[in-house]
């Protein structure tokens, strides 16, 4: 009976101590992620910025119509694979 009792208290410790390391690992998640916000955002808006002067260097050597074209090709080889 000792026994038993004992053997449920070190199983219900043991879950605390899972769900209060899962926790702590998900808290300093989100305060890197707080913490390094901006640079998150600048790096998303940097790809975006890229795509852009990557479709106006193409619109000037190839045109209007062209470089439409070669960007939609692009993305569907991006979204294809």
């Amino acid at each position: 009976m000792v026994l038993s009792h004992l053997s449920s208290m070190v199983k219900s410790y043991f879950q605390q101590f899972v769900i209060d390391a899962w926790a702590n690992c998900e808290q300093r998640k989100l305060n890197w992620a707080r913490t390094y916000q901006h640079t998150l955002r600048s790096e998303l808006y940097q790809g975006l910025q890229d795509t852009a002067d990557m479709i106006g260097m193409m619109e000037k050597m190839l045109g209007l119509w062209d470089a439409n074209l070669f960007f939609l090709l692009l993305m569907w080889e991006v979204l294809g694979s």
